[in-house]
């Protein structure tokens, strides 16, 4: 009677660990040991391996990101006090996972990118023209985004790339 109350509970403890749900708006990466598996994007009851693997879930709504209010300088060295907001979503959860990590991390890199984009583009026009302009600027703004973006995706790839040759010469 013991045995059978001890493997009742560990097949309890077991199915408990295999399961998980994943809800509308939602999709998972399942990794094994931290490298990632597959990808999950139906939502509903999944299975994974209990205690060797473990599942990252990721919103797949429109995020926002929120920046710091800065004095910048204009052009023409008058100062305008800026607050950026951008929206962003998560469109590869793969490529997320293995490049920032979680959401984050993925705020820290829109810090450092869209900060800067905004000093330069404010910085380059005098009051006036930025006031007037806004939407021009905003076209400047997402031109040096996507450029951002495509650098940080081939430096991912490099990355991965790295990380693929540095697994086939170990093996």
């Amino acid at each position: 009677l013991l045995i059978i109350a001890v493997v009742a509970f560990v097949l309890t403890i077991s199915l408990y660990s295999s399961a998980f749900l994943i809800y509308e708006g939602r999709q998972a990466v399942i990794t094994q040991f931290g490298k990632p598996l597959r990808v999950v994007k139906q939502p509903g009851l999944h299975f994974k391996m209990p205690f060797i693997q473990d599942v990252r879930e990721i919103d797949l709504r429109i995020l926002s990101w929120d920046g710091f209010p800065n004095q910048i300088p204009t052009k023409d060295k008058k100062y305008i006090e800026v607050d950026t907001t951008a929206r962003w979503k998560i469109t590869d959860p793969l490529k997320f996972i293995q490049t920032v990590q979680n959401e984050n991390g993925a705020r820290s890199r829109l810090d450092a990118i869209l900060d800067g984009i905004t000093r330069d583009v404010i910085s380059g026009n005098n009051l006036v023209e930025a006031v007037r302009n806004s939407n021009d600027i905003f076209g400047v703004i997402e031109g040096k985004q996507k450029a951002a973006e495509e650098a940080a995706a081939k430096d991912a790839k490099d990355k991965a790339d790295a990380n693929e040759a540095g697994s086939s010469i170990t093996k």
